[in-house]
This record gives C-alpha cells, sequence and structure tokens, in this order.
C-alpha cells in the first residue's frame, strides 16, 4: 500500500508512527521508509521535517545514511524558520554532533528581534 502514496502522505503517516511510538511495527516502518528511500525525488521540505521528527521519535539512530541524504535533499533556505527548528530539535536528538555541524549555524546567524 505504501507504495502507491504520494510522498506527502507518506511524510505524514511517519510522523503519525513517531507520534504514536510505533516503533516496534517493524512491518509498518518497513513500508513506510522503504517507500522513503524510493521516493526521495518527491519530496518536500515539510515531507523532510515530518520524516526526520518521526526518525527522532521512533529512535531510528541506525538510519544515519538515510537522515543524511534527507539532510542534504534541499538548501537550509527552502525551510521556514520554525521547520527548521524542528529539524534541529530532530537531529540533535538522534546525531547531535551533526545538527551542531549542519543546523545550529542557522539558528546562531539569525537576526534577534
Amino acid at each position: 500500500v505504501a507504495k502507491d502514496l504520494p510522498m506527502s502522505d507518506v511524510g505524514m503517516l511517519c510522523f503519525v508512527a513517531g507520534r504514536m511510538g510505533l516503533k516496534d511495527d517493524e512491518a509498518l516502518l518497513g513500508a513506510l521508509f522503504g517507500r522513503v528511500r524510493e521516493g526521495m525525488e518527491e519530496l518536500q521540505p515539510q515531507d523532510v521535517v515530518n520524516l526526520v521528527s518521526s526518525m527522532a521519535r521512533l529512535d531510528l539512530r541506525e538510519e544515519e545514511s538515510l537522515l543524511t541524504s534527507l539532510l542534504g535533499k534541499f538548501q537550509e533556505s527552502r525551510f521556514s524558520a520554525e521547520e527548521w527548528l524542528r529539524l534541529t530539535w530532530a537531529v540533535s536528538k538522534l546525531k547531535r554532533q551533526l545538527a551542531e555541524e549542519r543546523l545550529y549555524p542557522r539558528l546562531i546567524r539569525a537576526p534577534a528581534e
């Protein structure tokens, strides 16, 4: 079923799986994240945020290559400030060093209002 879903739906289902704590449902996660790997070219920035957030909530630390691919999909300017904060939280939870190197600099450069 996941192979027929648009990537925005897959991203949202992954987000829901993370919120519901479905880490033990290997079949569901395998189908969803398998679809993510197949449909990387279809992703939008919001999908990346939902996917990385779900990975953090599901504690999928072993998926470093997928995480790196997702983070490299778009330039930081494609993400809103709110999306960037969510992404930074999620990556910090999964790979703190990666977050410090690739995500924190945008927060540090942000002008004070």
